[in-house]
């Protein structure tokens, strides 16, 4: 089965490893195929960063994949941004 999994985020520098971490383990868990997607709104932070940097560290960097807005405007509009 595949699943993708997105997570929004808006200025969440400082928990992104522990969040991404738990997506990662319940598909390898799982034995699911499947991707993370990071939709950053806006963040003025490092959030972007910091998500591109979990996906190496918590599973193959093509699976976790970092949408970043330009300008804050919503849990919402952030999730249904294309990839």
């Amino acid at each position: 089965m595949k699943l993708s999994i997105i997570i929004p985020a808006f200025n969440e520098s400082g928990k992104l490893s522990g969040i991404s971490n738990l997506p990662a383990e319940f598909l390898r868990k799982n034995s699911f195929e499947g991707e993370i997607i990071v939709a950053d709104d806006g963040s003025e932070d490092k959030t972007a960063d910091k998500s591109q940097i979990a996906g190496g560290k918590y599973g193959a960097p093509k699976q976790i994949k970092v949408i970043r807005n330009q300008q804050h405007r919503g849990k919402g509009y952030a999730v249904t941004q294309p990839v």
